[in-house]
């Protein structure tokens, strides 16, 4: 097992997505025979890096224009506790040092498998992120983040053009 903070950790995450990105330049479905071949947690990963970068493409976005734009973003950062924990896994993940603040991923995660006439239909995968306040399910927050930006940009970016 890779050593948790080290630079493998994030290697094999890339590589993974290489192969993943390789099988859709190919063709090839993500899952084959039953067996799915993607790491969820990676998805999580991604989703959260993509999820907390979105404040700088809309900060860096010359088509977007409202008064203060860049200090209202950070306020937005900072009094949001779903984008406060969104940005300290996301710095995690891309400065290799353990989560400093608000969260970090759960080693342990919940697998259920769906298996109907004796065939498996689905797989469940349920991933945990630890804060301060206790465990918290990782699909809640990326939840709460979505909504957190769609309220934001619906009132800050769509009201204005």
């Amino acid at each position: 097992m890779i050593r948790p903070y080290s630079y493998r950790e994030q290697f094999e995450r890339v590589k993974r997505y290489y192969e993943r990105l390789k099988q859709i330049n190919n063709g090839i479905p993500p899952c084959k025979d039953g067996v799915y071949e993607v790491s969820f947690l990676d998805e999580f990963y991604a989703f959260f890096v993509f999820c907390r970068h979105l404040e700088d493409w809309i900060k860096h976005d010359k088509s977007v224009n409202f008064h203060d734009k860049k200090n209202i973003l950070r306020k937005l950062m900072d009094r949001n506790e779903c984008l406060t924990i969104c940005r300290d896994i996301c710095n995690g993940i891309k400065h290799l040092e353990p989560f400093q603040y608000k969260g970090k991923f759960d080693n342990n995660q919940k697998v259920s498998l769906k298996i109907k006439n004796g065939k498996w239909e689905s797989i469940l995968v349920k991933h945990y992120v630890l804060t301060r306040e206790g465990k918290k399910d990782a699909f809640e927050l990326a939840t709460e983040c979505l909504n957190k930006w769609e309220e934001f940009i619906r009132e800050n970016i769509e009201k204005n053009q």
